[in-house]
């Protein structure tokens, strides 16, 4: 698929209301662009297979955490998933195609893997964006479990999580079911996007990072500062007219912007640069 189609998939797959959005099916839209090649369907049909498998082994039970046991016994022990502890930041953990390809991931990818097999089979299961490490919900009420499929869809206690709330955040725990709220689909896409970018910019592909901030546009359309971003991207990936566009976006969205003086000056310096490419 071209850049362009791929965008648009993915544009159509998050007009809709968010629960009926497939989040493996959008998630496998960022891996896309980055392979033109890649064969969407097969990846999901894999992923139907794998809740399938779940389904027959807990098909006498709907008792929640048996559900999550069957899910674990049959992803993280049969099928081979774990987290990637050694190469947490490499690029491909960060893509839903190498995640089902490889079976290692990282918590983001995993998460959205265990809740596709859940929503298949009929299960009220969510993202959460909890702070710096991504968990699962079951439960559409109370009493509500939190699974980590990192660890191998271990299932947390209410104790565990503010001991992480805490740690994470240095702040108090807020109760429960505000710590395990549902994470809408474009804000879970956009935290996959900004491991992807973090990943690309520590090797300094500063084209493969700006390529993800421009997904995110597409993501998430109406927030200003991907557009900042992808300017001075943009400017480290040596294309001074775009990032001059994306730059005085910026500003036009946000004139009254914090950070206004700092994107100024990065216009000004980025300014040179283009009238000597242009005299080149």
């Amino acid at each position: 698929m071209a850049p362009e189609q791929v965008r648009e998939r993915l544009a159509s797959l998050l007009a809709g209301e968010a629960a009926r959005v497939d989040l493996a099916e959008a998630a496998l839209m960022l891996a896309a662009e980055e392979r033109p090649d890649l064969q969407p369907e097969l990846y999901l049909d894999e992923i139907d297979d794998l809740a399938q498998l779940v389904g027959e082994r807990c098909a006498a039970c709907d008792e929640p955490v048996h559900r999550i046991a069957c899910l674990r016994r049959v992803l993280f022990e049969d099928a081979g998933f774990q987290g990637d502890r050694h190469t947490y930041e490499d690029p491909r953990n960060s893509y839903l195609d190498e995640v089902l390809s490889r079976r290692r991931g990282i918590p983001i990818t995993l998460s959205i893997l265990t809740v596709a097999i859940g929503r298949r089979l009929g299960w009220p299961m969510y993202g959460v964006s909890f702070p710096l490490h991504f968990l699962v919900r079951y439960g559409a009420h109370p009493p509500l479990l939190a699974v980590d499929a990192f660890f191998g869809g271990l299932i947390l206690a209410e104790e565990e999580l503010v001991e992480r709330w805490v740690q994470a955040t240095g702040d108090c725990a807020p109760p429960l079911a505000q710590m395990l709220a549902p994470a809408a689909p474009r804000d879970i896409l956009v935290r996959v996007l900004n491991n992807l970018r973090h990943s690309y910019a520590k090797m300094r592909d500063f084209a493969r990072a700006a390529r993800v901030t421009e997904q995110m546009i597409v993501v998430d359309p109406g927030e200003p500062h991907h557009h900042r971003d992808l300017g001075y991207l943009y400017a480290l990936a040596h294309h001074p007219d775009a990032a001059v566009v994306e730059l005085r976006s910026y500003l036009a969205l946000r004139p009254a912007a914090a950070d206004r003086e700092e994107v100024l000056h990065c216009i000004e310096a980025v300014a040179p640069r283009r009238a000597r490419e242009a005299g080149d």
